[in-house]
């Protein structure tokens, strides 16, 4: 990153800048600060796919992600994103804590078009990528393409690929296809489990057919199955 952009999260439901511009290609370094009293969140993404996820935090108030286009700040912390924005338009940073973005709690981030922006427009690649070595993460993550084994493929199990366990906290996040019996979208996520057991025989990149459920407000694991060929 060869520009940094200071960002204050208010409880006011503000941010401060509430508009942002920068050049197509360019990568920012954001250092969000929460000056506030209560939890924040910064996302990057369209206004359409903002106000979607807005709407799905409001169904589940208490979901915990972990994306390369968001921040959870807690107040008095700080929180940096390293962003690369691949193709012109109109974005939007927001934070989407159910009642926050409803209140008005989002901002403009305008992507000025280089001199390749024909060459971008009609590109098949989402508007924005994360500037990570790992493959780019778009606004909308597609669901793990492993096509699970016909005796685990059942109703009420969703696949996933393991990103990160954490046996301290009795957590795993998720990487996941779409969820039926929560009605939930694919997306990385964090997901609580009630015992360790669950992650003993799990690693980083196991792809797994699991069960989850919402209990006392938490997303919760519920079961876990390894697919044929993880490591």
């Amino acid at each position: 990153a060869r520009r940094t952009i200071q960002v204050r999260m208010l409880d006011t439901m503000r941010f401060s800048p509430e508009k942002i511009n920068v050049k197509q290609g360019e990568t920012i370094k954001f250092v969000i600060k929460n000056t506030g009293a209560m939890l924040h969140e910064f996302v990057i993404g369209t206004k359409k796919e903002n106000e979607e996820h807005a709407a799905l935090m409001v169904k589940f108030p208490n979901m915990e992600h972990s994306e390369p286009y968001m921040a959870h700040v807690p107040p008095g912390k700080t929180a940096q994103i390293i962003w690369t924005f691949n193709q012109p338009g109109e974005f939007e940073f927001a934070c989407l804590i159910a009642g926050h973005y409803q209140a008005g709690m989002r901002g403009s981030i305008k992507v000025a078009a280089s001199g390749k922006s024909a060459v971008a427009a009609v590109a098949p690649s989402a508007p924005i990528k994360a500037a990570a070595p790992a493959p780019a993460a778009t606004q909308a993550p597609t669901p793990v393409k492993d096509t699970p084994p016909k005796a685990m493929a059942t109703a009420d199990m969703a696949e996933a690929e393991v990103r990160k366990i954490d046996l301290d906290a009795k957590k795993i996040t998720l990487k996941h296809g779409p969820i039926k019996n929560l009605d939930m979208p694919s997306m990385t996520m964090v997901f609580q489990v009630r015992d360790t057991a669950l992650l003993s025989n799990l690693a980083v990149g196991d792809k797994i057919m699991f069960t989850a459920e919402q209990l006392q407000g938490a997303m919760v694991m519920t079961r876990a199955e390894k697919q044929g060929g993880s490591k």
